[in-house]
């Protein structure tokens, strides 16, 4: 498994439209905001990491409709399907892979 992977043109189009949808929220278009992700989810529906920032973006606009609800922070993993976010955080470690093994190389002594 390598680090870099080609994206489809769906998730190219699925990443335009959540950074589109971060601009949207910039300029207090939350309607907008939430269409983008919207969008988003429904071109690439596999994708946890799309699922979990549309719910971010959909916590981080209740909050500034309503600056009295929860800190989005706090907030946008409550209602996710702990199914999901189990996956999602088992994906993560099993992707991830250290770039040399554990041992430290050893230095060439330089000198007398």
């Amino acid at each position: 498994m390598g680090y870099l992977k080609s994206m489809t043109p769906a998730e190219e189009l699925a990443a335009f439209l959540c950074i589109r949808g971060n601009c949207f929220m910039s300029m207090g278009r939350y309607d907008d905001t939430l269409t983008s992700y919207d969008l988003a989810t429904r071109l690439v529906p596999d994708s946890l990491l799309l699922k979990l920032a549309s719910k971010e973006a959909e916590a981080e606009v209740e909050y500034r409709i309503n600056p009295q609800a929860r800190n989005p922070s706090e907030s946008w993993m409550i209602g996710l399907d702990e199914k999901l976010v189990k996956q999602f955080q088992d994906d993560i470690r099993s992707g991830w892979r250290p770039r040399r093994d554990s041992m430290t190389p050893k230095m060439p002594v330089v000198g007398p």
